[in-house]
């Protein structure tokens, strides 16, 4: 799902791309002393996307699909949807969530 060439590879530039995500937040917490910035990976962005599709009540095998988990067992041998049109609605479901927390909402 994430790539930068066209489903030939997935995205790459990961270090890059997380160090100016805790550039970016570091000029935010200087301006608030009472915050601190924990230890950050850039895996932290799935846990918490995967977490709050469940509290927005997103079907599991949809979360699951959205993070580009493997089917398992049976599911993986009958199932050949790419349940597009759903996981598209769960990923604006947690755009709008995630506007609605950063302020812009």
């Amino acid at each position: 799902m994430f790539t930068n060439t066209f489903g030939r590879s997935p995205i790459s530039g990961f270090t890059r791309a997380s160090d100016a995500l805790r550039d970016a937040a570091a000029i935010v917490l200087r301006r608030d002393a009472s915050l601190e910035l924990p230890h950050f990976r850039v895996h932290d962005l799935r846990m918490t996307a995967r977490t709050r599709l469940t509290e927005l009540r997103v079907a599991p095998h949809v979360a699951e699909a959205v993070l580009g988990h493997a089917r398992v067992g049976l599911e993986r041998i009958y199932d050949k949807s790419e349940a597009a049109a759903e996981k598209r609605a769960a990923l604006e479901l947690w755009s709008k969530a995630l506007m609605e927390i950063v302020g812009d909402g």
